[in-house]
């Protein structure tokens, strides 16, 4: 999982997905993103990434922006709405 900073170009966006792929050793085809917004995903498949819609499902709970907010708050809630294997990635980063 990684951020990518919005430059508010798609084309220059679409490049630096390309470039945290590349610096990660990996190619764009063992990369899969995951969303529900059309123009992210759009600019994901125009780079050559595979896009799992993965639909909207309990969104009052696990939104994204609700967990990023939990976890900027150190609120430990966060660790029950997010699947094992992004908590352990995430743990790494979040003290």
């Amino acid at each position: 999982m990684v951020a990518i900073p919005d430059v508010y170009d798609d084309q220059k966006w679409g490049e630096q997905i390309l470039d945290v792929i590349k610096n990660a050793n990996c190619e764009p085809g063992e990369v899969v993103g995951v969303g529900n917004n059309e123009w992210t995903n759009r600019i994901l498949k125009s780079v050559g990434i595979e896009v799992y819609e993965s639909g909207l499902y309990n969104r009052d709970e696990l939104e994204g922006i609700k967990i990023r907010k939990l976890i900027k708050e150190n609120d430990p809630s966060w660790k029950s709405r997010v699947p094992e294997n992004v908590l352990k990635s995430l743990e790494k980063y979040v003290k």
